[in-house]
């Protein structure tokens, strides 16, 4: 466990690091993030996060227009986060696997499935069932609990922090916790 903690922040030290130098593979898993939805997995995350501080804040009577104002990044927050995920991608999947998934999440089917998988007709759910066995597909569910261990590493972290700056603003308007 040790070991895998000192891979994570070494990991994590190299991606913040070069956050700013993306290139095309990078790109790429970003974009294939955005498709598969895992925005709208880290905006319900941010809204969790706020949750769990308003909870907390609840007694301190904080106007709902200022925890307006403090929900009006979550796009931007989100945004800044998909490109840390991605190198959790990056550690398990080709280019050329992530070239393959970004053809498979660019479909109508796949966009349909991600939404509401239960509206499949029986054509789509057979293309989607062929995408997941194969050979890039079954390296997504061989990868699924590492890729997922990784992403909750990195997802902490941003959460943390997001908890953290939030809560500091909350106390700099006057505002604490009861």
């Amino acid at each position: 466990m040790k070991a895998r903690s000192f891979f994570l922040t070494i990991f994590l030290t190299i991606c913040f690091s070069t956050y700013a130098q993306v290139d095309d593979f990078q790109e790429m898993i970003i974009e294939c993030l955005q498709l598969n939805g895992t925005n709208m997995v880290y905006e319900q995350e941010y809204d969790n996060t706020l949750h769990l501080l308003y909870k907390q804040f609840k007694t301190a009577n904080a106007p709902e227009s200022f925890w307006n104002d403090l929900r009006s990044d979550k796009t931007e927050k989100v945004g800044k986060l998909i490109p840390y995920l991605a190198f959790a991608y990056r550690k398990h999947f080709s280019k050329n696997d992530i070239a393959e998934m970004i053809e498979f999440y660019r479909t109508e089917t796949s966009q349909i499935w991600l939404e509401s998988p239960n509206m499949l007709t029986e054509d789509q759910q057979n293309e989607v069932n062929s995408f997941f066995e194969s050979e890039v597909g079954q390296r997504i569910k061989s990868k699924e609990s590492f890729l997922k261990e990784d992403m909750d590493e990195i997802a902490s972290h941003w959460k943390r922090e997001l908890f953290a700056e939030k809560m500091s603003v909350l106390i700099k308007n006057g505002y604490s916790p009861q």
